[in-house]
């Protein structure tokens, strides 16, 4: 497949996705959860549709692990969740994406070579885990 019929696939893909989110009054965004919401001045709710649009994208187009894709869905539901409001602590969503990204470095053998700066690079030497 081109990567014109990749981009308008995936193009037609997010203008439907918003269109049937503010149609039908799904996963919109409330002013009223969050007090650094209330600065914005315009009253229109827009969908949490970008994110989804993001996570099926990868799944469908990106031909990756498939543990790191599940990794990446539970890094997603972990954001999603916490704009949705049923994550209200923040110690919890980090401590929950803090785990997720130790195993997706663990599991994927990642690691940081040098970064030439010579403290940081004696550090990144020692071995703790």
């Amino acid at each position: 497949m081109s990567d014109y019929v990749s981009y308008f696939i995936i193009g037609s893909y997010i203008i439907l996705l918003n269109i049937l989110f503010i149609k039908f009054n799904l996963l919109k965004d409330k002013k009223n959860t969050s007090f650094h919401k209330k600065f914005i001045e315009n009253k229109i709710e827009l969908p949490f549709s970008g994110g989804i649009f993001l996570i099926i994208t990868i799944f469908l187009f990106l031909d990756l692990d498939w543990l790191f894709k599940s990794l990446l869905l539970s890094i997603f539901l972990i954001g999603f969740f916490s704009d949705l409001n049923f994550f209200k602590s923040v110690n919890l969503r980090f401590y929950l994406q803090l785990i997720s990204v130790l195993i997706i470095v663990y599991h994927l053998n990642l690691y940081v070579q040098s970064i030439r700066i010579d403290f940081i690079d004696n550090l990144l030497n020692n071995f703790f885990f």
